[in-house]
């Protein structure tokens, strides 16, 4: 998700490079979604995403974990997120 105020609460993670904060992210199985600053680091969320606002301009880049089952294939190299709602 581009151009959010990033969710309250996260765990801070000493890496050097947003690939390394997914790679933190994958490997824990209670990690919901990672966003990776330059200056601040890696922030990884592990519970719920409280207060994630959206903008037309700014702001940060969150990449949330989804699982299988909220993803629907729509055919080779294509796939697309569930469009189902779930309460916030």
């Amino acid at each position: 998700m581009e151009n959010v105020k990033l969710p309250d609460f996260s765990d801070l993670e000493l890496v050097k490079d947003r690939k390394e904060c997914e790679d933190k992210c994958m490997k824990n199985c209670s990690c919901n979604a990672y966003a990776f600053d330059g200056e601040i680091g890696c922030m990884i969320w592990n519970g719920d995403l409280v207060d994630v606002q959206h903008f037309a301009n700014g702001g940060r880049t969150l990449y949330l974990r989804l699982a299988d089952s909220e993803l629907v294939f729509c055919g080779i190299g294509q796939i697309r997120v569930s469009r189902e709602k779930y309460p916030v």
